[in-house]
């Protein structure tokens, strides 16, 4: 999988094919595809087909639309990526979406998969975190206050992130803040629903996604006030130095 223009002609012939749509299994498919585009999906034909076509054998086979991990942290300086791309092509992934990575390398691999010197892939990626006062995360970005967290919210904007990703220690002022100035500009902010924030609440800001369900038990569970006082505390204790204990209970 790269990122070239193959000029050639090929068939899949004789597919199932999925229907994602509908949820019908299509059977005896014909599945044409032109340079890097799919131009027909249809039923098997007698048709005579240009010499140079290449027709491949897919009887028996399934045909699936290209999936897409929508939360991986694969773009770090560990260079994990190398290991992880192949396995993203053996499970049928054509895209992910990255949650954290250095924008330097992001970048980087962008223009490796242009020039096809890796495995091409389409994705997204938020760059940095913007976390409380103090970071669960090393590398985290720390929005402590309003006027820090435009700033940032701001600055990764212009850097042309594809996202902004919030975490859970955001104090509600801040969160509020950032989805303000997320709509302003017209921009999607995701991620963890913070610890203090009801999830309706950040429903109704805009949040785009609202990773891992947190914030949905909290809200489900019979003694909710309850809970949110439990998540509370958490952050008051993670705050106050606590980290070691709360990455344990986490």
């Amino acid at each position: 999988m790269t990122a070239r223009t193959q000029t050639t002609t090929s068939i899949f012939y004789d597919a199932n094919v999925v229907d994602v749509q509908t949820g019908k299994l299509l059977k005896h498919q014909e599945v044409i595809i032109a340079g890097n585009k799919i131009i027909a999906v249809k039923p098997n034909s007698k048709q005579k087909l240009p010499k140079d076509t290449r027709v491949i054998n897919a009887k028996g086979k399934y045909i699936i639309p290209g999936l897409w991990d929508m939360h991986v942290h694969v773009l770090e300086e560990d260079e994990g990526y190398k290991w992880q791309f192949p396995l993203f092509i053996a499970n049928g992934m054509i895209g992910f979406r990255e949650m954290w990575g250095d924008r330097n390398l992001i970048d980087s691999i962008k223009n490796d998969m242009q020039k096809a010197t890796m495995p091409f892939f389409h994705f997204t990626a938020s760059g940095h975190i913007l976390d409380g006062k103090k970071v669960f995360w090393k590398g985290s970005l720390s929005a402590g206050d309003t006027t820090t967290a435009l700033q940032l919210v701001d600055s990764l904007i212009d850097a042309k992130v594809d996202f902004i990703k919030i975490y859970s220690f955001l104090e509600p002022e801040v969160f509020e803040a950032i989805a303000k100035r997320c709509r302003e500009r017209n921009f999607p902010f995701v991620g963890h629903v913070p610890h203090r924030i009801w999830l309706t609440r950040a429903s109704e800001t805009g949040m785009a996604s609202m990773e891992h369900l947190y914030g949905f038990l909290l809200e489900a569970c019979s003694f909710p006030d309850s809970a949110l006082k439990m998540k509370k505390s958490n952050t008051d204790n993670f705050e106050a130095g606590m980290e070691p204990k709360l990455r344990i209970e986490k």
